[in-house]
């Protein structure tokens, strides 16, 4: 299901591109991203890559993580980078990549693998105990200077965000949803991903939920991913397919 606290809109939106007819069919919608990233997204498309992540630093950077272990990244911490490389040489199925705004990060993968650096003590803490449990580890986000959350099987874990999200969170892991990911934009708004196609947000750029809720009326979607870059008025990727 779809709710938003915005109403619809008629704001136009960039296709980058749409692979149809084949078993990887995917898609990317964005506004305002870095030149660099819009091609490699538009690359990643048509040679029919799974785009799983997309992650922005405060300094412009940005992260792209496709198919099993490949990723594509500019303007990241050099620790970033090499930690990317090391564990897609090691066959680690790499999931997801997050920046803090001090140029902290976590990548997650498969099986409870996962490497974080400069992230908030607690959010560390939460975790590795996921991991050392052996909870899928779906994703984790950042948001404001100590703000974060992490969904896992069965569950998240947060703190520090709009008390708004987290009321929402609460209320779709108590109805059973199955959470899969969190954005927070510049100014405090938020979406939450769930399930196939699912979506929930407040005070988002008006053209994300305008194609969203397009999609949601065609059918037949997969949202992937949403990512607001922290420095970027109005910025916005949304991943499907």
């Amino acid at each position: 299901m779809f709710r938003s606290t915005i109403g619809k809109a008629s704001a136009a939106f960039l296709v980058l591109l749409a692979a149809v007819g084949t078993a990887r069919a995917g898609g990317a919608f964005q506004n305002g991203l870095p030149e660099g990233a819009v091609r490699k997204i538009k690359e990643l498309l048509r040679n029919d890559s799974r785009i799983k992540c997309v992650a922005f630093t405060s300094t412009g950077g940005w992260a792209i993580l496709f198919d099993d272990n490949g990723f594509m990244a500019r303007d990241i911490p050099e620790d970033a980078f090499a930690k990317l490389k090391e564990m897609a040489a090691n066959g680690v199925v790499l999931r997801w990549i997050a920046f803090t705004p001090n140029d902290g990060f976590v990548i997650l993968g498969e099986k409870g693998a996962f490497f974080a650096k400069d992230i908030p003590p607690p959010a560390l803490r939460r975790l590795k105990a996921a991991s050392d449990n052996g909870d899928d580890l779906k994703s984790m986000t950042f948001a404001g200077k100590n703000g974060w959350v992490l969904i896992a099987e069965g569950g998240f874990a947060a703190d520090g965000i709009p008390n708004d999200a987290f009321r929402q969170l609460q209320k779709l892991n108590g109805a059973g949803e199955h959470l899969k990911s969190v954005a927070f934009t510049p100014n405090g708004g938020w979406i939450v991903l769930v399930n196939r196609d699912g979506a929930w947000d407040a005070n988002i750029p008006e053209a994300v939920f305008a194609k969203i809720d397009e999609l949601q009326k065609v059918g037949g979607f997969r949202l992937n991913c949403v990512a607001f870059p922290p420095n970027g008025e109005n910025a916005w990727v949304l991943i499907v397919d």
